[in-house]
């Protein structure tokens, strides 16, 4: 005998394996032993209701009663995406180190109150660097922009925050002492934060070399004020000292359309009219010298002034201009985010005369450019056929040859010229046939007939 049929027990009825398999009813999962009559249970917390979960259900207990066998196929396991550091950045389901970078360039000078600076650090990576005050009551920033608010001592920190793929750069500070502004006859104190007026040198009492002998005194020299110590933003003038003038830069601009191996002369003017020097920031890119730049390869090109001042002028802030260098693409190319790309190549199919093309007959040429650029033709025998647009005219006999052109456009080449050729038929007459493509008249022969014979 076989093995003995295996019942379930569902909602208190007992069940054949058969009959489970028909019912639609939520149950309890039951699965039999060997032995019908003590059946061994398996319960659920939840009761499922549907036909697959049953069947399931039996062939997780062996099946039973019937002679089909249920498989049930193992899925496919599902990819795991790992779990990246704060160091880290997840590409193709893999942790990748983000790279690491710094902030250089930060450097203050002496400040006096109501003074503007340009702030020019720069990540190595080419990110913004964001910069803020950490003495807030005597110098503030916004943005690029430092402004002094009073004396005391200034200190800005410059911070980048990173991206995605890019660690956050350590932050740097720098700090400046802002001192007083002073006016003649002041002078800086010794801890520079505030002007003083110096004390006049009190004169000397004449010694009488000899007291027994009575001598007239001399009236005493008056001293000469002592000079003062003029601050890096002021400048000696006699016995003063007086504020540099303060300058700017103004006209730095580059081409708007900048090609790899162009020069170009700068004009940028000091408002103090004094000579302006420039540098490259993309020397890779382009280069700088004297008064000209040169585009080297495509990028992004970056230009700054500089002024420096001199003895009576404060040094301008730097200032800088950036275009896109373009690359000089071959008459097979064309630019595309400035990069050259080839041209598609096209050719022109298509393109048939009749053949039987008579003087007077008219045909409409139907040649095709693999581009689906327009095709334009040509008559090379005028004085046979004539074209006009897509239509070409038998004028007289002779062979007609018509040629198809595509020049092409932007991004496609121009494509080979193709011709076609065909010999037009003369229109003959009654009184005529046609030889050789020509019209002959037809002889006559007249029978006479004498009737006296």
């Amino acid at each position: 005998m076989g093995e003995p049929r295996r019942n379930f027990d569902v909602d208190d009825k007992l069940y054949g394996c058969e009959q489970i398999r028909e019912q639609n009813v939520s149950f309890s999962q039951i699965c039999c032993d060997s032995n019908p009559e003590q059946p061994t249970r398996y319960h659920f917390a939840l009761k499922l209701s549907l036909l697959s979960v049953v069947l399931t259900t039996l062939a997780a207990c062996g099946g039973g009663g019937g002679d089909a066998q249920q498989t049930e196929s193992n899925p496919a396991p599902t990819p795991i995406t790992p779990t990246c550091t704060a160091n880290q950045y997840l590409e193709n389901n893999s942790c990748k180190n983000k790279i690491a970078q710094t902030i250089t360039g930060l450097q203050l000078a002496e400040l006096v109150p109501g003074q503007n600076v340009t702030l020019t650090a720069k990540s190595n990576v080419d990110l913004s660097v964001v910069y803020k005050s950490q003495t807030s009551e005597i110098c503030s920033v916004t943005g690029t922009q430092l402004k002094t608010l009073k004396v005391g001592t200034c200190i800005v920190e410059a911070n980048q925050a990173g991206d995605g793929k890019t660690l956050a750069a350590s932050p740097v500070s720098s700090s400046a002492l802002v001192t007083a502004a002073c006016t003649v006859p002041q002078i800086l104190s010794e801890d520079k934060l505030s002007c003083i007026v110096p004390k006049p040198t009190e004169p000397t009492t004449p010694i009488d070399p000899k007291p027994t002998e009575p001598t007239t005194p001399t009236e005493p020299k008056p001293t000469e004020p002592s000079t003062p110590t003029c601050t890096a933003i002021q400048y000696l003038d006699g016995k003063s000292c007086k504020n540099k003038a303060s300058q700017s830069i103004t006209g730095l601009t580059l081409p708007p359309s900048f090609n790899v191996g162009q020069s170009y002369t700068l004009a940028a003017k000091s408002s103090a009219n004094l000579v302006v020097s420039y540098s490259a920031n993309t020397q890779d890119i382009c280069t700088a010298t004297d008064e000209n730049v040169k585009a080297i390869k495509a990028g992004t090109c970056t230009v700054e002034a500089n002024q420096i001042g001199d003895s009576k002028t404060l040094a301008a802030s730097p200032v800088s201009a950036s275009q896109q260098v373009q690359p000089v693409c071959s008459d097979s190319q064309y630019l595309e985010n400035n990069t050259c790309k080839d041209k598609v190549t096209q050719t022109i199919i298509g393109l048939g005369l009749p053949e039987n093309f008579i003087v007077g007959q008219t045909h409409v040429l139907a040649a095709k450019s693999s581009a689906n650029l327009a095709v334009t033709y040509s008559s090379k025998t005028a004085d046979i056929c004539m074209v006009t647009g897509t239509n070409v005219k038998a004028i007289k006999a002779g062979t007609c040859t018509v040629e198809a052109i595509q020049t092409g456009d932007s991004k496609t080449l121009a494509a080979k010229a193709v011709s076609a050729s065909q010999l037009i038929q003369p229109v003959c007459s009654d009184s005529q046939y046609l030889e050789n493509n020509t019209c002959k008249r037809l002889c006559c022969i007249n029978i006479l007939q004498d009737t006296d014979f």
